[in-house]
């Protein structure tokens, strides 16, 4: 009985630790966790194992990134023609790459006056390098159907950047091999390794697997086409790539009649 009584408590640590961890992100709600599971009914080891995977990019880690890759790019960012501009709408202010391209002033002020809105991309002189910035490139469709709606504001001369702070490799190819832009990222996200309900990845067992796929299909999300499996979310926001198990708040479903509400472990709206 003492045994299993300092079980529980070791347990109970170190899902507070967790807690702890998932602080960083800007929407986690004090004991969401245990609420995530015991609503969602999601057997705590399984939540556990899942956690230890879950990666959240706090602001620092964002700038440490910004840092990482202007050190490995120094050249090209240097360069009295390079300007740097975010990688989407600049009406819709939530989006990722508006947020970031602040991060970037942040990290490094010596940059911000060739920080430029994207309208201004047709002005620039000739033999330009344009650098956009996005936090995620998951399966690259989104990134590569933006590359095309913006191609007709650079010239032939102009040569266009985009870098991540993370992206699967098949994003990055996807990019790389089908559109005038180079991209990259500072971290690369496998399918052996990080698309976590592919049969290619090992890290959870086939059973495990079974389980989660249970959850998704209650959140009718398996079959969503930007569903990579990942377990990556920023402090800002989680991203569709994400199991949705982890994102998808208030959604409702039905079990055994009754209608049930899903509780997200990281809300997107708060």
């Amino acid at each position: 009985m003492k045994d299993f009584f300092l079980t529980q408590i070791l347990f109970l640590l170190r899902l507070k630790k967790t807690e702890d961890r998932l602080r960083v992100y800007n929407g986690y709600i004090e004991f969401n966790l245990f609420k995530w599971l015991y609503v969602n009914k999601i057997n705590p080891l399984l939540g556990l194992k899942i956690f230890n995977k879950l990666k959240i990019y706090s602001s620092r880690d964002i700038r440490d990134k910004f840092r990482t890759i202007i050190e490995d790019n120094n050249k090209l960012f240097n360069d009295p023609k390079t300007f740097f501009t975010s990688f989407g709408s600049p009406d819709i202010i939530y989006k990722s790459g508006n947020r970031l391209i602040t991060d970037f002033r942040n990290t490094n002020k010596k940059y911000e006056d060739k920080i430029i809105p994207i309208w201004k991309i047709p002005a620039l002189e000739e033999n330009s390098n344009i650098i956009f910035f996005d936090d995620l490139i998951g399966t690259g469709r989104q990134s590569s159907d933006y590359i095309k709606e913006i191609s007709g504001l650079l010239n032939s001369s102009h040569r266009a950047y985009l870098f991540s702070i993370c992206a699967t490799d098949d994003g990055l190819k996807l990019i790389n091999d089908t559109t005038s832009f180079t991209a990259a990222a500072s971290d690369v996200l496998t399918r052996q390794k990080h698309f976590y309900t592919n049969e290619e990845c090992k890290y959870f067992s086939a059973k495990e697997k079974i389980k989660i796929n249970e959850k998704m299909d209650l959140l009718k999300s398996r079959n969503e086409k930007y569903n990579l499996g990942l377990l990556v979310a920023f402090e800002h926001s989680a991203p569709n790539n994400t199991l949705p198990i982890i994102w998808k708040d208030k959604f409702r479903y039905m079990v055994n009649g009754a209608e049930k509400t899903w509780v997200a472990l990281l809300p997107r709206e708060y």
